[in-house]
C-alpha cells in the first residue's frame, strides 16, 4: 500500500506506539468501546468519523481535482448513504471518550471497527491523504488505552482505517452530534439531518457535550513559529472573547464565548488595535516586522480580499509545474486549465427540482434548508475578459510572468 515516492517523515513525531503485546492490543479493540445505545456522558468510548455538509464536500472535490487524484468511486456522500462507509479506501477517524471530546466536524458516524481494518494511530490530526490509499502507510497498531493516554484533552487523535479488508468491514453503529452544555446543537441543520438518519435506520443518536472553558483575560500575546520563531499572530483575550490577528495569513478573527469563529468588524479591530498599541512594548512592536500602525493597511486589504480573494495557481504534486489558474469573483469560479486547454466557469445554483426529503437539510454557508448544486459551463469571451483583467491585476512575480507568456494563446482561443 505504501508509495515510496511519498514523504512519510512528517507523520513520525505524531505516531502512537504500542506498549502492550499484540494479543492485549487486539483484545482492547474488542472490549474497550461502549455501546451508543447505552450512552453515558460520564463514561463512553467510540471510534467516530466526522461529516461535513455539501459545502465541505465540494471543497474536498475541488482539492482532489486540483491534486489530480479525483476518484469518483470515493466521492461518497455519507450523509445520504452512511452504510457505504465500508466502500471507502481510507477513513480518517478519532477515538473519543468522556475525557477527550474534540472531534473533526460537529456531526458524524459512530463506527464498529474490526482490529484488522486499523492502519495507524496518531496523537493528533496529521492530514492523512484520504484521497489516495497509496499514500497511507501501515503501522503497528497500539492499544485503545495507549491512544487515549497519548491524546491531549483539547485535541483529537487520528486513527486511519480501511473500509474493507479480507474477512472484515467497518460498519455504522450509530450517529453523533456535538451540543453545547445547555443542550443546543453546535450545527443545527446537520444535527437535524443526522438525527433523522439515525431514526430512519433505527440506530442510536448520541449527543456529545462540548465542554467549553471561557477565555480568561490575559496580556497581549505574540505567537511565534515552532521552528523559525517568527511572529505568526497577535492574540488578546478580553471579557471571555478571543481576538486573533493572524500576521502570517493576514486574517482577523474573533472567537466568542462558545468558541465559534466570526470575522472582525471595524469596531472590533479598533478595540484590538488600541489594546495592542497600549500593551505591546516598542521592542515587541518591532519584533512583528513592522510598526503596529501597518495593521490598519493589513485590515483594509483583508476586508477587500474577503469579497475579492487572490487568484490561485495550481501545480503538479511531484514536479510542482503550474497547470491552471483559478479565480473567485461574485459567487463564480473561473478556471483556466492551460494543460488541458480548458476554460470553464463554476456557478452555485439552487436546484429547480426538489430532492427527496432527506436532502432538504443539506446546507451550504448560511443557506439552511435549501438545495444547491454546482454547474460547470464553458467560459464565454466576456467571462474570459473579466478573468483576464482580475488575474493581471492580482497575480505577482513568476505567476504573472507565466500568465503574460500564455496570454496570447488564451486570447486566440476566444477569437
Amino acid at each position: 500500500m505504501e508509495n515510496k515516492d511519498f514523504d512519510f517523515s512528517r507523520f513520525k513525531n505524531a505516531l502512537i506506539y504500542s506498549t502492550q503485546p499484540e494479543f492485549a492490543v487486539r483484545k482492547s479493540w474488542e472490549t474497550n468501546f461502549t455501546s451508543p445505545a447505552k450512552h453515558n456522558d460520564r463514561k463512553f468510548c467510540y471510534v467516530v468519523h466526522g461529516l461535513k455538509d455539501m459545502g465541505g464536500r465540494i471543497h474536498q472535490r475541488l482539492f482532489m481535482a486540483r491534486e489530480r487524484v479525483y476518484d469518483t468511486s470515493q466521492d461518497i456522500d455519507l450523509l445520504q448513504y452512511p452504510e457505504r462507509v465500508s466502500d471507502k479506501k481510507v477513513i480518517s477517524t478519532s477515538i473519543v471518550d468522556q475525557d477527550h471530546r474534540a472531534t473533526w466536524g460537529n456531526v458524524g458516524l459512530i463506527l464498529n471497527v474490526p482490529y484488522n481494518n486499523v492502519i495507524a494511530a496518531y496523537r493528533e490530526d496529521v492530514g492523512t491523504p484520504f484521497f489516495d490509499a497509496n499514500r497511507v502507510k501501515k503501522e503497528k497498531v497500539p492499544a485503545v488505552g495507549d491512544i487515549t493516554e497519548s491524546t491531549h484533552p483539547s485535541k483529537y487523535n487520528e486513527i486511519v482505517l480501511v473500509g474493507s479488508t479480507i474477512g472484515s468491514k467497518v460498519s455504522v453503529a450509530g450517529f453523533w452530534a456535538k451540543v453545547y452544555e445547555d443542550g443546543q446543537p453546535i450545527d443545527k441543520a446537520l444535527y437535524q439531518q443526522t438525527q433523522q438518519l439515525a431514526k430512519i435506520r433505527g440506530l442510536p443518536f448520541v449527543k456529545i457535550v462540548e465542554k467549553i472553558e471561557t477565555y480568561k483575560d490575559s496580556p497581549v500575546e505574540i505567537l511565534r513559529g515552532i521552528i523559525d520563531k517568527r511572529p505568526t499572530a497577535i492574540v488578546i483575550n478580553r471579557d471571555g472573547i478571543r481576538y486573533v490577528l493572524d500576521l502570517k495569513e493576514s486574517r482577523f478573527t474573533i472567537y466568542d464565548k462558545k468558541r465559534q469563529a466570526r470575522d472582525m468588524t471595524r469596531e472590533d479591530f479598533k478595540l484590538v488595535y488600541g489594546l495592542a498599541q497600549k500593551e505591546l512594548s516598542p521592542e515587541q512592536q518591532k519584533s512583528i516586522r513592522a510598526d503596529i500602525s501597518q495593521l490598519h493597511a493589513r485590515f483594509a486589504e483583508w476586508e477587500y480580499r474577503k469579497t475579492n480573494p487572490l487568484p490561485e495557481v495550481f501545480t503538479e504534486i511531484k514536479s510542482k509545474k503550474p497547470y491552471a489558474f483559478a479565480l473567485n469573483r461574485e459567487g463564480r469560479r473561473y478556471l483556466i486549465d492551460f494543460s488541458k486547454k480548458s476554460f470553464t466557469v463554476i456557478v452555485k445554483e439552487k436546484l429547480k427540482h426538489p430532492k427527496p426529503k432527506m436532502h432538504i437539510l443539506d446546507t451550504f454557508g448560511t443557506h439552511e434548508q435549501e438545495d444547491y448544486d454546482f454547474k460547470q459551463t464553458p467560459m464565454t469571451k466576456k467571462d474570459f475578459e473579466l478573468a483576464k483583467r482580475e488575474l493581471l491585476k492580482d497575480l505577482k512575480g513568476k505567476d504573472l510572468e507565466l500568465f503574460n507568456k500564455l496570454l496570447p494563446s488564451f486570447e486566440e482561443h476566444f477569437h
